[in-house]
């Protein structure tokens, strides 16, 4: 098994944790069924089967996996991830969703990837499918989240169903469904779907082996992103974090880009915890930080540097970084916060904002620009809040 990881790790190259023993196993899975295709199977008559051996299957799956790993944005790989997959079983479409929300009584799906043999199978354009609710007091929509929760796939023939699932798979002209789940961090995020329209589809053991390989693989890039992601990413804001905002800066003044520096800090947000509580608190951060969003030029970034405390910084490829044109985009800032109060529970709470701005123009090192900025933002505080200081 170890082998196998190690094997697996190099050909994609992937850190081992982003391969676990479940992608291996299922590798060593369908090899095994590979080896024994001289051994008959019972085919449920009036069932075709994919095109492809299963060793071919695995192959394609392989390729598929390849072109996955490597691309830069894995949504822009998955087409021709599909249509790997499409192509080597035969199948109408290939397509998937991912879980969107969660209320308890229903969820909500977003259908994200397709791919089609032929247009007329399509159904990317679906407006019902883009936001599509899924009611969970039907007990076989019930039976099918909690299988999908579960991890288990499932090949669905219109002929034996009942129900809201022959209803949904008749209205789409589906003769045979194969459903995948992709579950990422131990929760469902969503499905890996294969469709036949022409005619119903059999898979054997080793194909479920091999397509359960592709979509393992696709949980470990989804998972990858995600860690990507959360390394320069402050999860409840959405903003870029402190590391990365002292990474960029630091590179950017390494290399003699000038820019301007805006330290932000939320007024008496102990009190807003302290009234409404830490989801208010939160709800308020959330809020500042969809305010600066929209409020900075074009280049922007914008970090939560810890607590209530934010940055920006605007490098300065016209002028922009400059100390006077900071002084407006600080401004702007500030005036958007305090005239747009957080709704909570149909009350109104005032946010305010102290701001310190500086410039990178003139200062010698990464340190001094953020040593200025706090003592900038320090003075705004002491002035009474809900102001500006800029430092030269």
């Amino acid at each position: 098994m170890q082998s196998t990881v190690l094997s697996l790790q190099s050909q994609y190259s992937l850190p081992r944790k982003m391969l676990d023993r479940k992608a291996a196993f299922a590798l060593l899975l369908a090899l095994c069924w590979i080896k024994e295709t001289a051994v008959t199977r019972v085919n449920p008559i009036g069932l075709t089967q994919p095109p492809l051996s299963e060793a071919d299957l695995l192959l394609a799956v392989s390729r598929a996996a390849r072109l996955l790993m490597t691309h830069e944005n894995w949504h822009h790989a998955m087409l021709r991830f599909m249509g790997e997959i499409g192509r080597h079983t035969g199948s109408n479409r290939v397509w998937m969703f991912q879980v969107m929300s969660y209320t308890g009584t229903s969820y909500t799906t977003r259908y994200i990837h397709e791919w089609v043999s032929d247009p007329r199978w399509s159904n990317i354009d679906d407006p019902e499918l883009q936001n599509k609710v899924w009611d969970l007091t039907q007990p076989d929509i019930q039976a099918l989240y909690q299988a999908r929760c579960r991890g288990e796939m499932l090949q669905h023939h219109v002929h034996e169903l009942t129900g809201n699932l022959h209803r949904i798979l008749k209205a789409q002209d589906i003769c045979s469904m194969l459903t995948i789940p992709i579950v990422v961090d131990g929760e469902w995020w969503g499905i890996l779907g294969l469709d036949d329209n022409e005619a119903p589809k059999y898979y054997t053991p080793a194909h479920l082996a091999a397509l359960e390989t592709g979509a393992i693989l696709v949980t470990n890039r989804i998972l990858r992103d995600r860690m990507r992601w959360e390394a320069d990413h402050d999860y409840l804001t959405g903003l870029y974090n402190r590391r990365f905002l002292v990474r960029l800066m630091e590179q950017e003044m390494t290399a003699g880009r000038n820019g301007g520096f805006i330290m932000l800090d939320a007024d008496w947000f102990k009190a807003i915890n302290d009234a409404h509580g830490h989801q208010a608190g939160d709800q308020a951060l959330e809020h500042i930080a969809a305010i600066l969003q929209d409020n900075v030029p074009s280049g922007a970034c914008c970090a939560r540097l810890g607590g209530e405390e934010f940055a920006i910084w605007v490098p300065d490829h016209d002028g922009s970084g400059r100390t006077g044109r900071m002084r407006e985009v600080a401004e702007q800032v500030r005036l958007a916060v305090a005239n747009t109060p957080l709704q909570w529970k149909n009350r109104p709470i005032q946010v305010t904002m102290s701001l310190g701005v500086v410039s990178s123009h003139n200062l010698p090192d990464f340190e001094s620009l953020i040593s200025l900025a706090d003592q900038a933002l320090f003075d705004a505080k002491a002035q009474g809040r809900n102001c500006i200081v800029v430092k030269r």
